[in-house]
């Protein structure tokens, strides 16, 4: 159902953030030899509090923020911190193909 005929109002369309776009999160430290902001990655938006959920590239970590700078229009690639957290399934071989291979080194 459109959102309007649910709730009565027009959708505010522009507080909508791109997922998955770079963004910047004050890091709220007073220590000068580190930076002010961290850089991350927009996941979504809280469902708890009116804050962000972005994860942290460089703390390797899953944060709720709410000072956010976004930068829409560059998405981040693979990252290897980000790799290391997808676990990807072991692909299955066909029992058929596994004796077959059997054979073959036998008949070696």
């Amino acid at each position: 159902m459109p959102h309007e005929m649910v709730f009565g109002n027009i959708p505010n369309i522009p507080n909508l953030k791109v997922f998955g776009c770079i963004c910047y999160r004050n890091n709220n430290e007073r220590d000068k030899t580190k930076s002010r902001a961290n850089k991350c990655i927009f996941l979504g938006y809280s469902t708890t509090t009116k804050a962000y959920r972005v994860f942290d590239i460089e703390d390797g970590k899953l944060v709720t923020a709410v000072d956010v700078k976004f930068l829409e229009k560059e998405i981040l690639h693979p990252h290897p911190v980000m790799e290391d957290m997808i676990e990807t399934p072991p692909i299955p071989t066909n029992a058929h193909d596994d004796e077959r291979s059997k054979v073959d080194e036998t008949m070696d």
